[in-house]
């Protein structure tokens, strides 16, 4: 028939011809070797750390593009600006939250001190500009301890104390003040990666600045350093 000349074509036996069904023997599963093992767990371990990195690089851009929504205001001279009442100011901060999230901009708006409880029951402002007022007491930012970016420029500002707790801080702005010295407790700013306190009359730094092992940028300009 033509499957045996076929057969005979291609050298094959009446054996192998055979119309038995072969029987399917199941494929063993090999064991994994303990090398095989390590690798697979130093594969999972790398993926995590490099998703842990893309999500570092994230917050870090969107830091960046923060300081530069900061920086765009640029320098504006005092003038009188009458100050929006408590409850108008803190209508004005939930309004920007919700439109935000996380940044909060009052720039230029007369305010000369902080209500105490203009930032109750807010926890997560990562960004806060008060920039050009004339500010000399932080003591109603002390509980924004989520705060990354701090704009507190042309102020009357002469002690930071309170906001050294900010340990989450990596860029603060405190040119254009009155600022003479600088406290101990501000080396407990480690996370800092940018200051600026230029235009001040700071005459000597305190030791504690050495702890800031993060800080790239600093600038001291117009002070009164020898």
């Amino acid at each position: 028939c033509f499957s045996e000349q076929c057969a005979v074509m291609l050298g094959l036996t009446a054996v192998e011809l055979s119309p038995i069904s072969p029987r399917v023997v199941p494929l063993s599963r090999s064991p994994v070797s303990g090398h095989e093992r390590m690798n697979r767990k130093l594969r999972h371990k790398l993926q995590i750390l490099k998703n842990q990195l893309k999500m570092e690089k994230s917050r870090r851009r969107k830091a960046e593009s923060e300081r530069d929504a900061l920086r765009s205001y640029g320098p504006v001279p005092h003038m009188f600006v009458p100050a929006p009442s408590t409850s108008k100011l803190r209508v004005r901060v939930q309004r920007q939250l919700a439109e935000n999230e996380d940044s909060v901009f009052l720039p230029n708006c007369g305010l000369s001190e902080l209500p105490s409880d203009i930032f109750r029951n807010v926890v997560d402002v990562s960004l806060l500009s008060l920039r050009n007022n004339t500010l000399s007491s932080l003591d109603a930012l002390s509980a924004l301890t989520s705060l990354v970016t701090l704009d507190l420029s042309y102020n009357r500002i002469n002690s930071i104390d309170p906001i050294t707790s900010l340990v989450r801080l990596e860029s603060l702005n405190l040119s254009n003040n009155l600022l003479s010295r600088l406290p101990l407790s501000v080396g407990k700013l480690v996370q800092l990666t940018e200051l600026n306190l230029s235009d001040n009359t700071i005459s000597i730094l305190p030791r504690t600045m050495g702890q800031m092992r993060k800080l790239v940028r600093l600038n001291l300009s117009a002070n009164r350093l020898h």
